[in-house]
Protein backbone atom coordinates (compact mmCIF):
# COMPACT_ATOMS: atom_id res chain seq x y z
CA UNK A 1 0.00 0.00 0.00
CA UNK A 2 2.82 2.37 0.94
CA UNK A 3 4.60 1.72 -2.36
CA UNK A 4 1.40 2.45 -4.30
CA UNK A 5 1.02 5.79 -2.54
CA UNK A 6 4.63 6.72 -3.35
CA UNK A 7 4.15 5.69 -7.00
CA UNK A 8 0.88 7.64 -7.22
CA UNK A 9 2.48 10.79 -5.76
CA UNK A 10 5.47 10.47 -8.10
CA UNK A 11 3.18 10.00 -11.11
CA UNK A 12 1.15 13.04 -10.07
CA UNK A 13 4.29 15.15 -9.82
CA UNK A 14 5.37 14.00 -13.29
CA UNK A 15 1.97 14.95 -14.69
CA UNK A 16 2.09 18.38 -13.05
CA UNK A 17 5.60 18.98 -14.40
CA UNK A 18 4.51 17.87 -17.88
CA UNK A 19 1.57 20.28 -17.81
CA UNK A 20 3.80 23.15 -16.67
CA UNK A 21 6.36 22.31 -19.36
CA UNK A 22 3.90 22.18 -22.26
CA UNK A 23 2.03 25.31 -21.21
CA UNK A 24 2.90 28.49 -23.16
CA UNK A 25 6.01 30.23 -21.90
CA UNK A 26 5.35 32.81 -19.19
CA UNK A 27 6.47 35.92 -21.06
CA UNK A 28 5.27 38.13 -18.21
CA UNK A 29 8.13 36.91 -16.02
CA UNK A 30 10.67 37.89 -18.69
CA UNK A 31 9.10 41.34 -18.98
CA UNK A 32 9.35 41.79 -15.20
CA UNK A 33 13.04 40.85 -15.34
CA UNK A 34 13.53 43.06 -18.43
CA UNK A 35 15.08 40.41 -20.66
CA UNK A 36 14.20 37.99 -23.44
CA UNK A 37 13.43 34.32 -22.92
CA UNK A 38 16.23 31.84 -23.56
CA UNK A 39 15.89 30.00 -26.87
CA UNK A 40 16.45 26.33 -27.60
CA UNK A 41 20.24 25.81 -27.93
CA UNK A 42 21.85 24.24 -30.97
CA UNK A 43 22.58 20.54 -30.54
CA UNK A 44 26.01 19.69 -31.93
CA UNK A 45 28.83 17.40 -30.93
CA UNK A 46 30.92 20.39 -29.87
CA UNK A 47 28.23 21.92 -27.65
CA UNK A 48 27.46 18.57 -26.01
CA UNK A 49 31.05 17.67 -25.16
CA UNK A 50 31.89 21.19 -23.99
CA UNK A 51 28.89 21.19 -21.66
CA UNK A 52 27.50 24.31 -23.37
CA UNK A 53 24.35 22.53 -24.59
CA UNK A 54 23.47 21.18 -21.15
CA UNK A 55 23.92 24.58 -19.51
CA UNK A 56 21.92 26.44 -22.19
CA UNK A 57 19.21 23.75 -22.23
CA UNK A 58 18.74 24.15 -18.48
CA UNK A 59 18.31 27.91 -19.01
CA UNK A 60 15.81 27.18 -21.81
CA UNK A 61 13.75 24.90 -19.53
CA UNK A 62 13.87 27.43 -16.67
CA UNK A 63 12.69 30.26 -18.92
CA UNK A 64 10.00 28.40 -20.82
CA UNK A 65 8.04 26.88 -17.98
CA UNK A 66 4.40 27.85 -17.72
CA UNK A 67 3.47 29.89 -14.59
CA UNK A 68 7.14 30.86 -14.17
CA UNK A 69 6.29 34.22 -12.56
CA UNK A 70 4.23 32.39 -9.92
CA UNK A 71 7.09 30.05 -9.04
CA UNK A 72 9.60 32.92 -9.04
CA UNK A 73 7.42 34.86 -6.61
CA UNK A 74 6.98 31.76 -4.44
CA UNK A 75 10.74 31.23 -4.37
CA UNK A 76 11.32 34.83 -3.30
CA UNK A 77 8.89 34.43 -0.41
CA UNK A 78 10.54 31.21 0.71
CA UNK A 79 13.98 32.80 0.44
CA UNK A 80 12.81 35.81 2.41
CA UNK A 81 12.22 33.59 5.40
CA UNK A 82 15.89 32.66 5.43
CA UNK A 83 18.68 34.55 7.08
CA UNK A 84 19.45 35.63 10.60
CA UNK A 85 17.49 38.35 12.32
CA UNK A 86 19.63 40.69 14.42
CA UNK A 87 18.99 44.02 16.18
CA UNK A 88 20.71 45.63 13.18
CA UNK A 89 18.56 43.94 10.55
CA UNK A 90 18.33 40.63 8.69
CA UNK A 91 21.48 38.94 7.41
CA UNK A 92 21.28 36.84 4.26
CA UNK A 93 24.10 34.71 2.89
CA UNK A 94 24.11 34.22 -0.86
CA UNK A 95 26.30 33.89 -3.94
CA UNK A 96 27.49 36.89 -5.88
CA UNK A 97 28.92 37.32 -9.36
CA UNK A 98 30.08 40.56 -10.96
CA UNK A 99 30.13 39.07 -14.41
CA UNK A 100 33.33 37.07 -14.25
CA UNK A 101 31.52 33.76 -14.63
CA UNK A 102 32.33 32.54 -11.12
CA UNK A 103 30.56 33.03 -7.82
CA UNK A 104 31.60 33.43 -4.24
CA UNK A 105 29.76 33.66 -0.96
CA UNK A 106 28.48 37.07 0.01
CA UNK A 107 26.70 38.57 3.00
CA UNK A 108 23.81 40.98 2.65
CA UNK A 109 22.18 43.15 5.29
CA UNK A 110 18.50 44.02 4.84
CA UNK A 111 17.25 46.93 6.90
CA UNK A 112 14.95 49.91 6.33
CA UNK A 113 13.86 48.48 2.97
CA UNK A 114 17.44 48.66 1.73
CA UNK A 115 19.85 45.85 0.84
CA UNK A 116 23.50 46.40 1.70
CA UNK A 117 26.50 44.37 0.60
CA UNK A 118 28.77 43.67 3.57
CA UNK A 119 32.40 44.32 2.65
CA UNK A 120 34.94 41.76 3.88
CA UNK A 121 38.47 42.69 2.89
CA UNK A 122 40.79 40.10 1.38
CA UNK A 123 44.43 41.04 1.88
CA UNK A 124 45.78 38.58 -0.69
CA UNK A 125 43.45 39.82 -3.43
CA UNK A 126 44.16 43.44 -2.53
CA UNK A 127 47.81 42.77 -3.32
CA UNK A 128 46.78 41.25 -6.65
CA UNK A 129 44.71 44.32 -7.44
CA UNK A 130 47.63 46.60 -6.58
CA UNK A 131 49.91 44.52 -8.79
CA UNK A 132 47.41 44.72 -11.65
CA UNK A 133 47.16 48.54 -11.51
CA UNK A 134 50.93 48.90 -11.21
CA UNK A 135 51.25 46.73 -14.30
CA UNK A 136 49.56 49.53 -16.26
CA UNK A 137 51.82 52.13 -14.65
CA UNK A 138 54.86 50.16 -15.75
CA UNK A 139 53.77 49.54 -19.34
CA UNK A 140 51.94 52.71 -20.39
CA UNK A 141 53.85 55.32 -22.36
CA UNK A 142 55.05 58.17 -20.18
CA UNK A 143 52.92 60.72 -22.07
CA UNK A 144 49.68 58.96 -21.05
CA UNK A 145 48.28 60.23 -17.75
CA UNK A 146 47.16 57.35 -15.50
CA UNK A 147 44.41 57.63 -12.86
CA UNK A 148 42.95 55.08 -10.45
CA UNK A 149 39.62 55.28 -8.64
CA UNK A 150 37.92 52.93 -6.17
CA UNK A 151 34.23 53.47 -5.46
CA UNK A 152 32.83 52.73 -1.98
CA UNK A 153 29.35 51.30 -1.41
CA UNK A 154 26.53 52.66 0.67
CA UNK A 155 26.90 50.61 3.86
CA UNK A 156 30.10 52.58 4.51
CA UNK A 157 28.06 55.74 5.09
CA UNK A 158 25.36 54.35 7.37
CA UNK A 159 25.04 54.67 11.13
CA UNK A 160 27.77 52.86 13.11
CA UNK A 161 25.43 50.04 14.18
CA UNK A 162 25.26 49.08 10.49
CA UNK A 163 28.59 50.30 9.09
CA UNK A 164 30.58 48.49 11.78
CA UNK A 165 29.26 45.14 10.57
CA UNK A 166 31.82 45.27 7.76
CA UNK A 167 35.52 46.01 7.32
CA UNK A 168 36.39 49.64 6.70
CA UNK A 169 36.24 50.44 3.01
CA UNK A 170 38.04 53.73 3.67
CA UNK A 171 41.01 51.96 5.20
CA UNK A 172 41.16 49.51 2.31
CA UNK A 173 41.00 52.28 -0.31
CA UNK A 174 43.69 54.30 1.49
CA UNK A 175 45.96 51.26 1.78
CA UNK A 176 45.64 50.38 -1.91
CA UNK A 177 46.20 53.99 -3.00
CA UNK A 178 49.34 54.20 -0.88
CA UNK A 179 50.78 51.08 -2.52
CA UNK A 180 50.31 52.25 -6.10
CA UNK A 181 53.16 53.38 -8.32
CA UNK A 182 54.02 57.07 -8.00
CA UNK A 183 52.90 57.75 -11.58
CA UNK A 184 49.32 56.74 -10.67
CA UNK A 185 47.12 59.69 -9.71
CA UNK A 186 44.44 58.50 -7.31
CA UNK A 187 40.89 59.90 -7.26
CA UNK A 188 39.11 60.53 -3.96
CA UNK A 189 35.53 59.61 -4.84
CA UNK A 190 34.97 58.53 -1.23
CA UNK A 191 34.83 62.08 0.16
CA UNK A 192 32.36 63.33 -2.45
CA UNK A 193 30.02 60.38 -1.91
CA UNK A 194 30.33 60.71 1.86
CA UNK A 195 29.52 64.41 1.68
CA UNK A 196 26.32 63.68 -0.25
CA UNK A 197 25.43 60.37 1.42
CA UNK A 198 22.11 61.76 2.63
CA UNK A 199 20.99 62.13 -0.98
CA UNK A 200 19.80 59.42 -3.38
CA UNK A 201 23.30 58.39 -4.47
CA UNK A 202 22.85 54.59 -4.25
CA UNK A 203 19.97 52.35 -5.20
CA UNK A 204 18.31 50.53 -2.32
CA UNK A 205 17.79 47.28 -4.23
CA UNK A 206 21.00 47.25 -6.25
CA UNK A 207 24.73 47.49 -5.61
CA UNK A 208 25.27 50.31 -8.15
CA UNK A 209 25.31 54.01 -7.59
CA UNK A 210 22.47 56.09 -9.03
CA UNK A 211 23.04 58.65 -11.81
CA UNK A 212 23.31 61.22 -9.02
CA UNK A 213 25.96 59.15 -7.26
CA UNK A 214 27.80 58.75 -10.57
CA UNK A 215 27.65 62.53 -10.98
CA UNK A 216 29.42 63.05 -7.66
CA UNK A 217 32.03 60.47 -8.67
CA UNK A 218 32.47 62.39 -11.93
CA UNK A 219 32.80 65.64 -9.96
CA UNK A 220 35.59 64.09 -7.88
CA UNK A 221 37.42 62.94 -10.99
CA UNK A 222 37.01 66.34 -12.65
CA UNK A 223 38.55 68.06 -9.66
CA UNK A 224 41.50 65.66 -9.69
CA UNK A 225 42.00 66.02 -13.46
CA UNK A 226 41.79 69.83 -13.35
CA UNK A 227 38.51 70.03 -15.29
CA UNK A 228 35.32 71.96 -14.60
CA UNK A 229 32.41 69.52 -14.15
CA UNK A 230 29.15 70.31 -15.89
CA UNK A 231 26.24 71.44 -13.74
CA UNK A 232 23.74 68.59 -13.44
CA UNK A 233 20.91 71.08 -13.05
CA UNK A 234 21.43 72.20 -16.64
CA UNK A 235 20.02 68.88 -17.87
CA UNK A 236 16.45 67.65 -17.94
CA UNK A 237 15.80 65.00 -15.30
CA UNK A 238 13.57 62.01 -16.08
CA UNK A 239 12.28 59.12 -13.99
CA UNK A 240 11.96 55.39 -14.60
CA UNK A 241 9.87 53.96 -11.73
CA UNK A 242 9.63 50.45 -10.26
CA UNK A 243 13.27 49.44 -10.60
CA UNK A 244 14.29 46.34 -8.64
CA UNK A 245 17.99 45.59 -8.91
CA UNK A 246 20.48 42.76 -8.67
CA UNK A 247 20.59 42.63 -4.87
CA UNK A 248 16.80 42.31 -4.73
CA UNK A 249 17.08 39.16 -6.84
CA UNK A 250 19.92 37.87 -4.64
CA UNK A 251 18.37 38.61 -1.27
CA UNK A 252 14.86 37.34 -1.87
CA UNK A 253 13.34 40.29 -0.02
CA UNK A 254 9.75 40.88 -1.22
CA UNK A 255 9.36 43.80 1.18
CA UNK A 256 11.72 45.79 -1.08
CA UNK A 257 9.16 45.50 -3.91
CA UNK A 258 6.71 47.46 -1.79
CA UNK A 259 8.89 50.55 -2.26
CA UNK A 260 11.00 49.99 -5.40
CA UNK A 261 13.79 52.20 -6.67
CA UNK A 262 13.43 54.92 -9.28
CA UNK A 263 16.08 55.58 -11.92
CA UNK A 264 16.35 59.36 -11.92
CA UNK A 265 18.43 60.06 -15.02
CA UNK A 266 19.68 63.25 -16.60
CA UNK A 267 19.39 63.67 -20.38
CA UNK A 268 22.97 64.70 -21.14
CA UNK A 269 22.44 64.10 -24.88
CA UNK A 270 19.21 65.92 -25.66
CA UNK A 271 20.71 67.25 -28.92
CA UNK A 272 21.81 63.77 -30.08
CA UNK A 273 25.43 64.88 -30.40
CA UNK A 274 26.91 61.79 -28.75
CA UNK A 275 27.60 58.64 -30.75
CA UNK A 276 28.42 55.12 -29.54
CA UNK A 277 30.32 52.36 -31.31
CA UNK A 278 30.50 48.99 -29.58
CA UNK A 279 33.05 46.26 -30.07
CA UNK A 280 32.55 42.62 -29.21
CA UNK A 281 33.88 39.22 -30.20
CA UNK A 282 32.45 36.32 -32.16
CA UNK A 283 34.49 33.14 -32.55
CA UNK A 284 37.54 35.07 -31.43
CA UNK A 285 37.10 37.79 -34.08
CA UNK A 286 36.18 41.42 -33.39
CA UNK A 287 32.70 42.52 -34.37
CA UNK A 288 31.34 46.08 -34.39
CA UNK A 289 27.84 47.40 -33.71
CA UNK A 290 26.18 50.67 -32.77
CA UNK A 291 24.98 51.48 -29.28
CA UNK A 292 23.06 54.11 -27.38
CA UNK A 293 23.85 56.19 -24.33
CA UNK A 294 20.37 55.65 -22.89
CA UNK A 295 18.53 52.49 -23.90
CA UNK A 296 14.89 53.41 -23.39
CA UNK A 297 13.77 49.82 -24.00
CA UNK A 298 15.31 48.90 -20.63
CA UNK A 299 13.83 49.62 -17.21
CA UNK A 300 16.80 48.53 -15.13
CA UNK A 301 20.51 49.40 -14.79
CA UNK A 302 21.01 48.21 -18.37
CA UNK A 303 19.29 51.46 -19.33
CA UNK A 304 22.80 52.90 -19.36
CA UNK A 305 24.66 51.85 -22.55
CA UNK A 306 22.35 48.80 -22.86
CA UNK A 307 24.50 47.01 -20.28
CA UNK A 308 28.10 45.79 -20.31
CA UNK A 309 30.05 45.49 -23.55
CA UNK A 310 33.65 44.40 -24.13
CA UNK A 311 34.39 47.86 -25.53
CA UNK A 312 32.28 50.98 -25.96
CA UNK A 313 33.67 54.02 -27.76
CA UNK A 314 31.67 57.20 -27.03
CA UNK A 315 32.24 60.27 -29.20
CA UNK A 316 31.10 63.80 -28.35
CA UNK A 317 30.64 65.72 -31.60
CA UNK A 318 30.28 68.96 -29.62
CA UNK A 319 33.90 68.67 -28.46
CA UNK A 320 35.93 67.83 -31.60
CA UNK A 321 39.22 69.14 -30.18
CA UNK A 322 38.87 67.45 -26.78
CA UNK A 323 40.99 64.72 -25.28
CA UNK A 324 40.51 60.95 -25.35
CA UNK A 325 40.34 58.86 -22.20
CA UNK A 326 40.21 55.07 -21.87
CA UNK A 327 38.44 53.72 -18.78
CA UNK A 328 39.23 50.19 -17.63
CA UNK A 329 36.12 49.44 -15.70
CA UNK A 330 33.29 47.40 -14.24
CA UNK A 331 29.58 48.19 -14.62
CA UNK A 332 29.71 51.27 -12.35
CA UNK A 333 31.14 53.12 -15.36
CA UNK A 334 27.87 52.72 -17.30
CA UNK A 335 26.15 55.46 -15.29
CA UNK A 336 29.42 57.43 -15.12
CA UNK A 337 29.89 57.62 -18.91
CA UNK A 338 27.06 60.09 -19.69
CA UNK A 339 28.75 62.59 -17.37
CA UNK A 340 32.41 62.25 -18.25
CA UNK A 341 31.82 62.39 -22.00
CA UNK A 342 30.79 66.04 -21.50
CA UNK A 343 34.48 66.94 -21.00
CA UNK A 344 36.08 64.76 -23.68
CA UNK A 345 36.04 64.15 -27.39
CA UNK A 346 36.17 60.38 -26.92
CA UNK A 347 35.60 58.10 -23.94
CA UNK A 348 36.48 54.44 -24.44
CA UNK A 349 35.20 51.90 -21.89
CA UNK A 350 37.04 48.56 -21.74
CA UNK A 351 35.70 45.69 -19.65
CA UNK A 352 38.38 43.20 -18.49
CA UNK A 353 35.67 40.59 -17.91
CA UNK A 354 34.87 40.12 -21.59
CA UNK A 355 37.39 42.02 -23.75
CA UNK A 356 39.31 39.23 -25.48
CA UNK A 357 42.07 41.18 -27.24
CA UNK A 358 45.07 42.86 -25.63
CA UNK A 359 44.82 46.33 -24.10
CA UNK A 360 47.60 47.43 -26.42
CA UNK A 361 45.11 47.06 -29.29
CA UNK A 362 42.94 49.70 -27.62
CA UNK A 363 45.90 52.03 -27.17
CA UNK A 364 46.96 51.60 -30.80
CA UNK A 365 43.45 52.26 -32.11
CA UNK A 366 42.42 55.24 -29.96
CA UNK A 367 45.73 56.87 -28.87
CA UNK A 368 44.38 58.11 -25.54
CA UNK A 369 45.70 61.07 -23.61
CA UNK A 370 44.60 59.48 -20.33
CA UNK A 371 43.73 56.12 -18.80
CA UNK A 372 41.46 55.68 -15.78
CA UNK A 373 41.20 52.36 -13.93
CA UNK A 374 37.90 52.59 -12.06
CA UNK A 375 36.18 49.86 -10.08
CA UNK A 376 33.90 49.48 -7.11
CA UNK A 377 35.58 48.36 -3.93
CA UNK A 378 34.33 44.76 -4.02
CA UNK A 379 36.45 44.01 -7.10
CA UNK A 380 39.47 44.05 -4.80
CA UNK A 381 38.04 40.93 -3.13
CA UNK A 382 37.51 38.98 -6.37
CA UNK A 383 40.57 36.97 -7.36
CA UNK A 384 39.26 36.30 -10.85
CA UNK A 385 38.61 39.99 -11.54
CA UNK A 386 42.08 40.98 -10.32
CA UNK A 387 43.57 38.36 -12.65
CA UNK A 388 41.46 39.58 -15.59
CA UNK A 389 42.47 43.20 -14.89
CA UNK A 390 46.15 42.29 -15.01
CA UNK A 391 45.89 39.88 -17.96
CA UNK A 392 44.07 42.46 -20.05
CA UNK A 393 47.39 44.24 -20.57
CA UNK A 394 49.63 41.41 -21.70
CA UNK A 395 51.84 43.16 -24.24
CA UNK A 396 55.33 44.07 -23.04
Amino acid sequence: MKNRIIIAVFALMLCIFAVILICPADEKSAEEENRTLASMPELTKETVFSGEFEQDFESFIDDNLGFRSFFTSLNERITSSKGISTPAGRLVYTDTDIGTGTTQKASLLIVNKTIFEIFVKNTAHEEEYIEAVNNYAEKLDDDIKLYAALIPTQLEFQEPIYANMQDSQKETIDYIYNQLDERVTTVDMYSQLQQHSGEYVYFRSDHHWTPLGAYYGYTAFSQTAGMTPVNKDNFEKNNIPNFLGYLYKQAGAPEIAEDPDTIEWYDTDKDNEIELSMQGFENGEKIYYNGTLFDKTKANYNFFLSGDHPLAAITNKKNPTGKTIVIVRDSFANAFAPWIIQNYKTVVLVDPRNYEADFQDVLDEYHPDEVLIMNYIFTTTFEDYCTMLKDLYRAP
